[in-house]
């Protein structure tokens, strides 16, 4: 994987003109939907949404230089902040077993790259979540891509593929945000949390806001697809049941999943029970965090013990309440 690097000093400069003002990078399943609806519904904001310039490496336009990205920013108005929202830039990769999305560090260090060559004074908008959430909400995600394994199947792979031993699941929070302040200054890279999002909202978007240096603004409200709500526990059991008769190859981003009955009426069907799962009250459906065992939840928080103390050091939080 190669990395563009801007010819000159001028071209920095065209770059600074054309290009975005901000990016907000990751990750996805922490309120990315939301915050895309903000972004677009703001007046003083141009929104880029999932552009895959910088990512994922698979299907990227970035060793064609970024002649092409810039010309996505050429309609804002004068006085609009140029944003790209895609909660996929820090996940380039595809597991190579699950055939989900994922990363690794290093992976992330060359996207930190990426993005300071073309763009060198972007403010960073990185969102996270606390691992275990995130990999229940991810699992829900990958059952409805058409994945087949169990729960505790899919986070052994995750945090060990058993091809090649990786972390896919590099979620070390940290150490990611370290890397970005190596290519940026602290003070251009914004930390939220997918749980103040939800918890104190309008707090939150008021900080971001202010660190986008633009007025505040109310939310739109969120209906069942914005909220993108995943499975419950009886959903995800049923759809991996569905998965394993009808699916012959699962979904990925740009790829359609492959079934035994036609395409159009596999979709109709796995809408049709993500609809009702929707709606099942949730003394029949069960919580879908219930999935978590003991030792599940151990290992997860081993692993990301050390960078979450870091974490609650860097922002002065007690996290642990926040489940980190």
């Amino acid at each position: 994987m190669s990395i563009f690097h801007p010819a000159s000093i001028d071209d920095r400069l065209v770059a600074q003109k054309r290009g975005p003002d901000a990016l907000h990078v990751g990750f996805s399943k922490c309120a990315s939907t939301f915050l895309q609806n903000f972004f677009f519904s703001h007046p003083d904001i141009f929104l880029v949404n999932q552009s895959h310039f910088f990512a994922p490496f698979y299907f990227s336009t970035f060793d064609s230089g970024p002649d092409s990205y810039f010309d996505l920013y050429d309609d804002a108005g004068d006085h609009q902040l140029k944003l790209e929202s895609d909660e996929h830039i820090l996940l380039p990769l595809f597991h190579p077993v699950l055939r989900a999305a994922a990363t690794t560090l290093e992976s992330i260090e060359e996207i930190a790259l990426r993005i300071k060559n073309v763009r060198p004074d972007a403010k960073i908008i990185l969102v996270v979540r606390n691992q275990i959430s995130l990999m229940v909400s991810r699992y829900s995600e990958y059952i409805l891509g058409g994945g087949r394994y169990d729960f505790e199947m899919f986070v052994d792979e995750f945090l060990s593929c058993s091809l090649d031993q990786e972390n896919y699941y590099a979620n070390y929070y940290t150490m990611i945000f370290e890397t970005f302040t190596r290519q940026f200054s602290t003070e251009d890279v914004l930390v939220l949390l997918q749980e103040d999002l939800s918890r104190t909202e309008q707090q939150t978007i008021a900080r971001l806001c202010d660190f986008l240096k633009i007025r505040e603004h109310q939310p739109v409200k969120r209906g069942p697809i914005a909220s993108r709500v995943g499975l419950s526990r009886l959903g995800l059991k049923v759809t991996r049941i569905f998965n394993t008769i009808l699916v012959v190859e699962q979904e990925m981003s740009s790829k359609r999943a492959k079934a035994r009955i036609p395409y159009l009426l596999y979709k109709i069907l796995l809408r049709l029970i993500r609809i009702t799962d929707y709606y099942l009250p949730i003394a029949i459906k069960g919580d879908k965090n219930s999935i978590v065992t003991f030792e599940i939840e151990r290992r997860i928080r081993k692993e990301f013990e050390a960078d979450n103390a870091a974490l609650a050091k860097l922002l002065d939080r007690d996290l642990s309440k926040l489940g980190y």
